[in-house]
């Protein structure tokens, strides 16, 4: 993030040590971006180092929705097919709505047409 205004000193929530301190709370991209890129977990990214049970997140064998009497079981059974597709680009596709606006038609950022 040298080249960005987020390094110019000043005193914030997401500077460490100060003004002149290191960047640490922020994305250095857009945050469709950030949605992009942390969409899929890359566990090739993670050294992941166990202490005591490595499988204690695994619980008691119940899920939190069948310990709450008042959740529905059966949530995902539905009368009708939306699985995601199973493809990177098709998931974007969805997510970002693509085809939804005219490719003749620019928005702003202001949401004003332009």
């Amino acid at each position: 993030m040298k080249r960005t205004v987020w390094e110019d000193p000043c005193r914030s929530w997401y500077k460490a040590a100060g003004p002149d301190g290191k960047v640490t709370a922020l994305w250095p991209g857009s945050t469709l971006h950030y949605m992009e890129a942390i969409q899929d977990l890359r566990l090739e990214d993670w050294d992941i180092k166990y202490e005591g049970n490595r499988f204690a997140y695994l619980g008691n064998g119940y899920s939190q929705t069948e310990i709450d009497p008042t959740a529905d079981w059966a949530y995902y059974i539905r009368e009708y097919d939306d699985g995601e597709p199973l493809s990177l680009a098709g998931r974007r596709k969805l997510q970002n709505k693509s085809g939804t606006v005219q490719k003749n038609e620019t928005v702003s950022f202001t949401g004003a047409k332009l």
